[in-house]
């Protein structure tokens, strides 16, 4: 697969392939967070964006930070998936 669409397809084929890890990782740090901590916050009034920004982002943003770490390197070490979509170069 040769031609202007070939990077994009690589790019979309990538998020395919590492999708459920990523899902499944972000999906245990939320539920992570102490149900206390989201508590207190509706108590003092904080709304759902101070909920999202305040709590939630807080805590995983390290789950964060090392998913991108990991699918950097994997994306970087990567060899098949740019083989397959622009193949061998003929000199």
């Amino acid at each position: 697969m040769t031609g202007n669409n070939a990077f994009w397809g690589m790019v979309i084929a990538t998020t395919w392939r590492t999708w459920p890890f990523v899902f499944l990782m972000l999906m245990a740090a939320t539920q992570s967070i102490s149900q206390e901590v989201l508590e207190a916050l509706r108590i003092d009034g904080g709304s759902r964006w101070h909920e999202a920004t305040h709590i939630t982002l807080r805590h995983v943003r390290p789950t964060l930070v090392t998913l991108s770490l990991i699918l950097f390197f994997w994306t970087f070490n990567d060899f098949s998936t740019p083989y397959v979509f622009f193949g061998q170069i003929h000199r």
